[in-house]
């Protein structure tokens, strides 16, 4: 048999192959040392991505980073701010401040100074009480082409038109150690 692609691996690690296609892998990969340790990496790979906090976070994920001691930085629309990240600090929140009270929905992209979509995420999670989104930042950022991120908020409510807020987030690297 020849090695599966990595397509099979993946299907693998995270528990998606049917029962015949499970088989045919496992007789391979108990003989092949190669197919076993990217399997292995593959596992390892998938529980760290599910371990891993989403980029926009609910209030009680959000609460509950603060509570380890991570960076929160507010900022209020049409405002720029700046977070600090490092081999101390590898991770930060954003807490863009925003009228949501009556919002039902909110989308947000980021893009670069440039005009280039970094990211672009519907229908996030947000706390209509206190008008704010939680944007979760990481250390491994610091290799966009740019530290400045132009965030664009759009909250939709029942019936008015979408309320459209911006913010500028700023980003200082320190050098890894």
């Amino acid at each position: 048999m020849t090695c599966p692609s990595l397509d099979v691996i993946a299907a693998f690690a995270l528990d998606e192959l049917d029962e015949p296609e499970l088989k045919r892998f496992e007789e391979h990969y108990f003989e092949c040392d190669a197919c076993l340790r990217r399997a292995e990496r593959m596992h390892t790979l998938v529980e760290q991505l599910r371990a891993a906090p989403p980029p926009v976070l609910t209030r009680a994920r959000r609460q509950a980073l603060e509570g380890r001691g991570v960076c929160v930085i507010e900022v209020r629309p049409d405002e720029r701010a700046l977070l600090e990240l490092g081999p101390s600090r590898e991770i930060g929140v954003w807490l863009m401040q925003a009228p949501l009270a009556d919002a039902t929905r909110v989308d947000l992209e980021g893009r670069s100074p440039e005009g280039s979509v970094v990211f672009s995420f519907a229908d996030v999670p947000f706390d209509a009480e206190r008008g704010q989104v939680a944007l979760l930042c990481h250390l491994h950022y610091r290799g966009l082409s740019s530290p400045e991120l132009h965030v664009t908020m759009t909250a939709q409510a029942r019936a008015d038109e979408p309320r459209v807020t911006r913010y500028v987030l700023d980003h200082a690297f320190a050098n890894p150690r």
